[in-house]
């Protein structure tokens, strides 16, 4: 009976231990992956990746604009930091604030924050924001939540 007692109580515990293993994945394990998604080109996979809201407005006008049209700013972040140098991230719940810091194509420093939402139990992008600096002196040190018009 004891060992009918342990095999139920490990197959439990590997299966919320397997429910949950998204839970571990960063915000920015999510970002490399998406940078890695756009590099091949796979649109359906990077809406996938999109917040809940994000896929639906994508979904509703499906055929009227490409991907590259429909999100311009979250289709051209592997060009805008394409050699990295620090990241920030912050848990926020249900909400997280990552901050990217790098150079683009043309040598320039520049900073990628995004905005992701905890959604299906994986982070999803919701919100980025793309900034150019004078100097890497002026990168930010800490996570910053993009700020939304």
């Amino acid at each position: 009976m004891k060992l009918i007692s342990l095999m139920v109580v490990t197959m439990l515990f590997l299966s919320c231990a397997e429910l949950d293993k998204d839970v571990s994945v960063s915000p920015y394990d999510i970002y490399h992956r998406y940078f890695t998604v756009l590099l091949n080109n796979d649109y359906d996979t990077a809406v996938d990746m999109m917040s809940l809201n994000n896929k639906h407005r994508y979904i509703d006008q499906k055929g009227q604009d490409s991907f590259d049209s429909f999100f311009p700013f979250f289709s051209s972040i592997d060009s805008v930091v394409v050699n990295e140098f620090s990241y920030f991230q912050m848990h926020l719940k249900d909400k997280a604030c990552l901050t990217v810091n790098g150079v683009d194509e043309k040598g320039e420093p520049t900073t990628l924050n995004f905005e992701m939402l905890y959604e299906n139990h994986t982070w999803k992008l919701n919100y980025v924001q793309m900034m150019y600096h004078d100097t890497q002196q002026q990168f930010p040190k800490v996570a910053t939540c993009p700020a939304k018009p």
